[in-house]
Parts: structure tokens; sequence; C-alpha cells
């Protein structure tokens, strides 16, 4: 026997502590953050311990706590002794102390100093700070004189087994509860509350068994005694249950406390109209202690952020002024932790607490849910917008019940399903606003509208095509996000397959392939669809490819129709999943299949004395069915369907605008490759500066280009006109259908026009050149055949200029070939003769520069010796020229307007920002075409 002693003191003790000590080296190895509690006590023989508990969140969303250790602590109790043996404490297990979120600790002096000295963040103990509470409170000599009472009474009854026999005897004649009398323990408020009120529940047993004898009579607790016995009960009876509540090691309680609080300050404290004047001093002073000593900035903001990261009451109990900080600090949050952060959808049940106490706790909800503060939620192209949009999802959806499990709702919710879903909300706002530079017909008549008249409105306006492409790249973007955390997501499906919950995960079987994955299932396949049509989209939108086969981009782009068809299927598949069925299998509860032997376990466990009710309240739910899952109510149309629906109208009011053919007036050849055509179209009506789309079916039956009008309708001459640079294949096509055989220029009479290829015409279309009249000063620059939106604007002041605001026009015109010139030499020569005729020679100003310098070149017609005398050779001086007209138009605002190449345009938009001579405004406009 000896032998066998020794061996387990000296041999199994020490290799069963290694062992353990080895494994939760291995988890606390695996911990990023924690929290960590600390007590000193004393053992029977009063020797003094110190113990540390540490606390933590596995990942797969599991709350663990790890007594760590409990050390013999002989020295002196001060906070400077207590902080560097803690110090010790967490250095000899290898945790990072910056790592720790906070400690918990009692309300001693010395221990509320040992972490401010350690600089670690301190949370006091809800249970002991309630504890001095209650205490501070009960100082009554009303109060005290009751408790002796009370106590006196339970004295008697303990020492005396003939009375506790007469007490069972009075207890059955009068049917009360078999309950024994509750002695009050010294360091637990909650057992004078019970032993109150278990006076209170068999007072007429007590009364009957008393005043059959005369020696104890004295002890029958007076009328007096009995309202203070009420008044406090009926003050401290609600409390009881929190104290043990918030005091637990298997859920989550810190998130709590604030609600908590707010649930005294409104409802359990609450001063009643009914309450007795004792009650009422009760509520109020626990109340005042607990407000006073929970209302510093670090304890706050500990609790807040707490609050806000727990689903079942997320923002509800934070003050407004508050809610900006804990949001930007959770921002802060998620970003740093973005990077280890993944999915994972497996879900685990609630282990049932299988407490050892009579009585069966309360859960902490169960208050919530009875004083009526259940709520549903909270009203109130960068990673961090995936951040914002989750954050915000996550503040908006309905809270939690307030009993169910947070760790078990963070465990389906995780970043990698954060990124993921995230990600794909703005994927769905970006797919939505995509479509709204394209109206094309929508913006032409807002900018139409006098309620656009502000340069901040037809800035935007101007910006569509910008607008568009920042989109599209956001989506690009995006989508890469969306993909990278759904591959994660693929993994973990695979990895952590739920075998409790198998319809939870896309997964088959644990291990199962995940390129397998991705591809059999709905959201897998249409993802790698949508992936390749947004590649293909993406790469032909190029400006290399624009430039050498604009045809590769213009069908690439017309994929999205099919792009949109797929998405709505991708949204399909349910992915995500929630549970339908809670109330019938709410989280904690014990499985059918398990439930006979959870019934023996509990049955074998229960109490001596406990009733069948009490019995029934504390033995674990038994599930009704099993759990159930559906996929989340797919979103993506209500996001899409609006903006689609306004471009399939738009697209469909296009179609049956521009589906009759127009009639070709006119071709004309010019030099340098460039064509006229001249046509007519009924109700065709264009502002200057407008541009349309062009489609010749002849050429093919799906490409429109754009094209400025150089000439628009009048009520004199209703043809309008267009000038083609053959640059490209479709041009090159058009320009031999139109001239087949001949190589001059061609003008017929409209009764012997001959066969032209039939043509479609869709617009007119806005741009800011429109805008040209809306100044009193403007400046059109061009750039070779860039001058075609400033020609319809010389074709309507040459038929009338007084209704228009403009008050001068500077025009400057810079090509490499002289023969440009040519294209509109007529129409500038004859603008130039008509103003002069109207005695307003300074209302057009021409300048024509011509940059190439091999040979003097010079328009040496007669009748183009108005531009001859403002030709000039090389390249403009913009900075001259911009200082001339500064001097000129004083304190005035100067529209500039430019259709050219990038060199000229970021030159001037330049000098129009950096500008100020004079007072002179200048303000930038570039042509684009959406």
């Amino acid at each position: 026997m000896r032998y066998r002693h020794a061996h387990f003191s000296q041999i199994g003790i020490p290799e069963m502590y290694e062992k353990c000590k080895a494994q939760v080296e291995t988890e606390l190895s695996q911990v990023d953050y924690y929290a960590a509690t600390t007590d000193m006590w004393s053992s029977r023989t009063t020797d003094p311990y110190i113990s540390l508990t540490v606390h933590f969140i596995t990942e797969d969303f599991q709350l663990k706590s790890r007594c760590l250790q409990t050390t013999f602590f002989p020295e002196d109790h001060t906070s400077e002794n207590i902080a560097t043996g803690l110090r010790e404490a967490v250095a000899a297990w290898s945790l990072d102390a910056g790592r720790q979120v906070c400690i918990t600790t009692d309300n001693a002096a010395n221990m509320v100093k040992a972490p401010a000295l350690n600089k670690w963040t301190r949370l006091q103990c809800f249970g002991h700070r309630l504890h001095l509470a209650v205490e501070n409170a009960l100082k009554n000599e009303r109060i005290n004189r009751a408790t002796g009472v009370c106590k006196k009474l339970v004295c008697h009854f303990s020492h005396s087994w003939k009375a506790r026999v007469a007490l069972e005897k009075a207890q059955k004649e009068l049917n009360l509860p078999s309950h024994s009398l509750i002695s009050e323990c010294q360091t637990r408020w909650g057992s004078r509350q019970m032993m109150m009120s278990r006076i209170l529940e068999q007072q007429k047993a007590l009364t009957l068994v008393l005043s059959a004898e005369k020696k104890v009579r004295h002890l029958i607790p007076t009328w007096q005694d009995i309202d203070v016995l009420e008044s406090v009960s009926k003050t401290l009876g609600p409390l009881l249950d929190f104290t043990d509540a918030l005091s637990g090691e298997d859920y989550v309680s810190v998130s709590y406390v604030k609600p908590v609080l707010h649930l005294f300050n409104t409802s359990i404290l609450q001063r009643q109209e009914e309450d007795t004047d004792l009650t009422k001093k009760l509520k109020s002073e626990i109340l005042d202690y607990l407000n006073e000593k929970y209302e510093d900035e670090a304890t706050q903001e500990l609790l807040n952020m707490a609050s806000a990261l727990d689903p079942r009451f997320k923002m509800e109990f934070i003050s407004a002024d508050n809610k900006p900080k804990v949001k930007a600090r959770l921002t802060s949050q998620m970003l740093e932790c973005q990077v280890t952060s993944s999915s994972s959808t497996e879900v685990e049940p609630k282990v049932a607490d299988t407490s050892q106490e009579k009585k069966a706790k309360k859960s902490l909800g169960s208050f919530f849910k009875q004083s009526g503060t259940v709520t549903k939620g909270d009203s109130s192209l960068t990673l961090k917008d995936a951040v914002d949009v989750e954050l915000n999802n996550y503040l908006l959806t309905p809270s939690i019940d307030k009993e169910e499990d947070p760790l078990v709702w963070w465990k389906t919710h995780k970043l990698g399903l954060c990124l993921s879903r995230g990600s794909a909300s703005v994927l769905n706002l970006n797919c939505s606003l995509v479509l709204l530079p394209m109206c094309r017909s929508l913006l032409t008549a807002l900018r139409g509208t006098h309620q656009v008249n502000s340069r901040k409105a037809r800035r935007l306006l101007d910006k569509s095509k910008s607008f568009h492409v920042v989109c599209g790249v956001a989506i690009c973007v995006l989508s890469v996000v969306h993909v990278s955390a759904h591959l994660v997501n693929a993994v973990r499906f695979s990895v952590r397959y739920s075998d409790d919950f198998p319809a939870l995960n896309l997964a088959q079987h644990r291990g199962q392939d995940p390129r397998v994955l991705i591809l059999t299932t709905v959201p897998g396949i249409t993802g790698v669809l949508l992936v390749l049509i947004l590649f293909l989209m993406f790469t032909a939108s190029s400006y290399s490819i624009r430039v050498c086969n604009y045809e590769i981009f213009w069908y690439t782009h017309n994929l999205f129709i099919l792009f949109y068809v797929i998405l709505m299927v991708h949204v399909v598949g349910g992915a995500v999943k929630y549970q339908t069925n809670v109330e019938a299998h709410p989280p904690g509860c014990i499985w059918a299949n398990r439930s006979k032997a959870s019934s023996d376990m509990w049955s074998n466990q229960e109490p001596e004395g406990e009733t069948e009710e009490e019995s029934k309240e504390a033995s674990p739910i038994v599930c009704r069915e099993d759990a159930h899952f559906q996929p989340h109510f797919p979103q993506t149309w209500l996001w899409v369907l609006a903006p689609l629906c306004l471009y399939c109208v738009e697209r469909l009011y296009r179609c049956i605008r521009g589906s009759a053919p127009v009639t070709v007036v006119s071709v004309i050849r010019h030099p340098c490759d460039v064509i006229e055509v001249r046509m007519l179209k009924s109700g065709f009506k264009a502002r200057p500066g407008q541009y349309i789309l062009l489609n010749c079916p002849s050429v093919s039956s799906f490409e429109n280009h754009a094209f400025t009008l150089t000439a628009c309708p009048t009520q004199n001459k209703e043809t309008f006109g267009i000038h083609i640079r053959v640059v490209g294949d479709w041009t090159e096509c058009f320009s031999q259908l139109l001239f087949p055989e001949l190589e001059r220029s061609e003008i017929l009479p409209m009764m012997h026009q001959r066969r032209y290829p039939k043509l479609y015409v869709d617009g007119p279309f806005g741009t800011p050149s429109e805008e040209v009249f809306n100044y009193e000063v403007s400046v059109c620059v061009a750039g070779g055949i860039g001058v075609t939106p400033f020609a319809s604007i010389l074709h309507a002041l040459l038929d009338g200029c007084s209704q228009y605001k403009l008050r001068r026009l500077y025009f400057v015109w810079v090509c490499r070939d002289l023969q440009c010139f040519y294209w509109f030499a007529e129409l500038l020569c004859g603008l130039h003769h008509k103003l002069w005729e109207e005695n307003r020679p300074d209302y057009l100003n021409i300048r024509l520069f011509l940059t190439n310098t091999q040979q003097l070149q010079s328009l040496t017609e007669e009748k183009y010796r108005p531009l001859s005398s403002r030709l000039v050779i090389g390249r403009p001086r913009w900075n001259l020229l911009f200082q001339e007209i500064g001097r000129s138009n004083q304190h005035k605002k100067v529209g500039v307007f430019c259709c050219g190449p990038k060199g000229i345009s970021r030159e001037l938009h330049k000098l129009c920002n950096s500008f100020s001579t004079s007072g002179t405004v200048f303000e930038y406009n570039k042509e684009s075409f959406s």
C-alpha cells in the first residue's frame, strides 16, 4: 500500500500533469487573443493562494477556459507583489501580454491596482460589484433587525430535531413545499435573499410550529419584520439570478453587462408607484452605485465593443454619441484581422449545462424576453469598402433571439464569408450602376432640361463614360476579392464538413475535392462562366484592342446580356444557408437519439427534495426534429432589376426610334480620306454638338459607331450631316459601299440619286460641346478630325447667333496636313463674311495651326484669304494664347472645349486649373463619346 501511494504521488500525478500541461500549451499556442481572471483566496488551513485562468475562443468558435495555475503566495498581498506574480504566470505559459484583451478581478484595492501597474485593461467582476452594491444598500437598522430574526429562526430549526419534524408536519397540513430553511453565507448576498425568501414562503408553517411552544414564541416575526422582508425580497429577488448567470464560464457573458445595466435602469430596479418607501430606497441606492462604478471611459469602451459584436444586441444598448466611435473601431479591427480570417459553415450544438444546482439557473436571455426588450435589429474600390458594407449589413440584419448562442451565429458568419458576401453586395451595386451611364437617351434628356443648369450637374453628365469605366474596374477588382474568398470557402466546406448538419454544407462529404465542388454546383459553374465573360469584356476594353480591332471590343462588350442572365442564375445556388426551425431545434438542445441516455443521466442526478416541476426545468431541452436549413433569399435581382429595366426600356425606345432607315441625300469625298454624308430623316431633331450612332447592315448588322453631327436640321434645311475619316475596317468597308467605282467627289440631286447602302441612325445624344452657347466667351480647340463637334456649332452661328448667350468664340484648329483645313474652309469663310457684314468682326476669332513644318504651305485660293491670314505654321503656344484671352475677357468665365489628341487635352486641362491672370476663370470641358 505504501509503495502504491508513493507511485501515485511521485509518478502518476506528475505524468498526468505534464500530459495535461502539454495539451494546454498546444491550445494556447493557437490562441490569437485571450482574456484572464484572477483571484486571491485562502485554503482551509488559511494558506494564501493566487489563481490565474485564461478564456479564449477557438478557431471553431468554441469558448474555452483553462486554469493555468494556482500558486502558493506567501508574500504580502500588495498590488506590486500581485502584479509581479501575474506577469510571471503569463510569461511562464509563453503568453503575449499584448494580446490580452482584459483581465477580470474583484474590487479589492490591491487587485484593482495590480493590472494598472502591468498596464493591462481591467474589467471589474460584475457579480462582486453587484454584491457590494447590495451590501451597501442593506446597511439599514430595520433590515438588520429583520435579518437577525431570520438568523435566529434558522438557528433554532437547525439545532432542534423536534422543531424540524414539527415543521415538516405543518408543511403537509398547510400544503406548503417541503423545503428546509436556508442559512446565510456572509460572502454571498444571494444567500441572505434566499434565506428571507424561504422564511416568507414558510411563514404560516413557522408561525404554527412556534406558537405551539411558549419558549420560542418570541421568534415569530412581527408584522413590521414581515414588511421589511417583503420589501427586501421584492427588490433583491429579480437580481438573484444575475450574479450566477454573469459569472459563468461556458457561455459568453461580457456582452450582457451593458444590456443588464440597461435592464436594471429601465425595468427591474425602476421605481414603481406600488413600491414601499424601503423598496424605492433600496432600488435607488443599488442603481446609483452600479451606474457610478461603470461610467468610466475605458470600461464603457470595452463593454460597447463586446455588446456591438454580440448579434443578440449589436448597437441596441449603445448611446447615439458612442455609435460612430464603435463603428470606426470595428472597421479598423476588421481590416486588421481580414488577412487571417476565413469561412466555416460547420455548426455544432451547444453542450447543455449539467449544473449541480438544485434549481436550474435562468438564462440571461429569458430576462429580456420577459421585459419585452427583444428587438429585431438596429436601424442605427477597396477592401475598406467591402468591410464597410459587411459591417452595415451586420448591423442592419435582424438581431438573433436573446437566448441563442452568439458564438454559433459567428461560426456560420466568419470573415471568409464576410469578404465574399461583402464584395458580392458591392458587386450588386456596381452591376446596377454600370448600366446607368449607358442610358444615352435619358442622359440627353436630362442635359436638355432647365433643371440641369449648374456646372456640377453638367460635369456629372460629362463624366458618364468615366463613371461607366470606374464601375467596370470596380466590378473586376471586387470579383477578384469575391472569387478569392469563395476559393477559400470551397476548401473550408471540404475540410470543415459537418457530419451533424450535412444540409448546411455544400460539400457532400469531408475531404471532397474543392475543384469538384466548384465544377458540380450551380454557384461554381455559373461563377466560372461569369469570370470568363468578365475577363473577355475587360481585356477587349483596353485601348490597344479598341484602336486595332474595334469589332472585338464591340462583340465582347455585348456579352453583358449573357452576363446578367448568368448572374441571376448564380445567386439561386444558395451557398449560404440559415436554419428555418429554430423553435423546434434550438441551439443547445439534445438530439432525439441521445434523449434517453440524457434522461437517465439527469434522473440519476436529481437532487433530493426537488419537485417534479423543478426537475423538468433543470433537465435539458430535447429536440423535436432535426435542424433544417435553406438558402437565403437571393437579393441580386433587387439591385439589378430597376437599372436593367430602365436600360431595357431605353434600348427599346431607341430601337423603335431608329428602326426606320434614313435617306442619304449626298455623299462627298474630302481630302485626307474624309467622307461627308448628308442624310434626311423624318422627325429628326438635334442640337449643335450632339452625336449619333450609325449602323450599316451591309457592313455589320450589330455594330454601331458614334459620329458627331457636323450639320443639324434647321427650319430651312431638314438634312443633317456627318464627317467620317476612313481609319479602320468598318469605315473602309463603308467607304467602298459609298464609292464603289467613282474616285471623285459626287453630289447628286434627289431625283437622280443612285442607290446607297441602307443606313440606320440612333440618336441624337448629348455631349459637353452643347454647352458652348451657355458661356459668354467660349474657346473651341480641335485637333484634326476632332473639329466635327464644333462644325455644327459654326453652322448654327451661320444660321443666326442672336438667340444665344455666346458673345465671343475663339476657334482653334490644329492639323498636321494643310488639306484638312479644306473640310470646313467654306464654312469658316462664310461665317467670317457674315459677321463682317453684321459689323461683328470680334465675335469669331479663328486660329489655324499647321504642325507639319517640313515644307511651307498656305491656302492660296482667293476665296480662302480670311483663313490664309490666320494660318500659323507650328504648334500653338497655349500659355500665350490663354494670356491673350484672359486680358481680353477680364473677370469673365470662359468655357474651354476640346476634342482632339490626349496631349492637347491634358495641357489645356492643366492650364485651365492653374491659370489665374486678370480674374478670368477658365472652365474645361472635354468631348467624349459614351
